[in-house]
């Protein structure tokens, strides 16, 4: 291989490997402020609030992808993150989506003594109170506003709930400690249904199972995509989640062999220009 021809397939992949090392901005999904109580600015509790805040946004959890966190006996502050089931713990998503989040919910809830936000990577909590079971604070059910068509409503929902119960009870029965679990059905020859279901790690199975079945009655009928969001448990449905994911990297993949392929049509003297255009910009 000659030099030039080298150095600009070189420079290539070190432009791809810079755009696929990008950060990647965590998905905002939605905030509750409970609007109970607010703190006064520099106070005790104020102070606590931000020291949970920074433990959770300074890496200091580089191996776990839930933790709960209590600081102070006076105006005491609690707090809990949990991040996406399939998302490994040593992913930098996880982290980077608990930053995104510290950032947001004081913006979102100013002065709340309790707030919750959702991202699609995370969940972030803070209460002046314990997390009692028995005592959820309300969160949101979301749908996409696209209602599911070419398909009877009877079967959809049958599928849907079908699958959700499914993933419930492979949930409630397993063994380990992410309570979290993914799957998929087919609705029709050409429609696949995708679901997703996630607890808090400190619930009980029994407790878990309760959080996700009453979450199943709130969804919505016949959307393409809806999610049921409380503060210990997630339960999201869509038809195309999991093939946005498969088909974007076989897309980009075709970018790079069709860039592969003309590459080998550029004269010497394109070579030589393209290699010095694209060495300047990945600098």
């Amino acid at each position: 291989m000659d030099t030039p021809k080298y150095k600009l397939l070189l420079s290539i992949c070190l432009c791809v490997m810079k755009m696929i090392t990008t950060k990647a901005t965590p998905t905002y999904t939605t905030a509750y402020c409970t609007n109970t109580t607010t703190y006064v600015l520099q106070t005790t509790f104020e102070t606590n609030l931000e020291a949970l805040l920074f433990s959770f946004s300074n890496s200091n959890h580089p191996n776990t992808s839930f933790s709960i966190v209590g600081l102070g006996t006076s105006d005491a502050v609690n707090g809990l993150f949990l991040c996406r089931g399939d998302i490994n713990v040593t992913d930098p998503v996880c982290q980077e989506c608990l930053t995104a989040a510290v950032k947001e919910i004081i913006i979102r809830c100013p002065n709340q003594t309790e707030a919750l936000i959702w991202y699609d990577e995370c969940f972030l909590r803070y209460t002046n109170r314990y997390f009692p079971f028995n005592k959820i604070v309300p969160g949101a059910t979301l749908d996409d506003g696209n209602i599911s068509s070419g398909v009877d409503l009877e079967i959809f929902n049958r599928s849907l709930h079908g699958l959700l119960n499914d993933l419930v009870t492979e949930v409630a029965t397993s063994l380990q400690t992410e309570k979290f679990a993914s799957g998929e059905t087919a609705v029709t020859e050409s429609m696949k249904l995708y679901g997703l279901v996630q607890c808090t790690y400190d619930l009980t199975e029994s407790q878990c199972e309760t959080c996700l079945r009453d979450a199943i009655g709130t969804l919505p009928n016949g959307k393409q995509g809806a999610r049921a969001l409380l503060s210990s448990w997630d339960s999201k449905l869509g038809p195309g989640t999991i093939a946005v994911v498969i088909i974007v990297p076989v897309v980009f993949l075709m970018i790079l062999f069709l860039g592969c392929y003309y590459f080998k049509k550029w004269s010497k003297k394109k070579r030589r220009l393209m290699l010095q255009s694209m060495t300047d910009n990945c600098m």
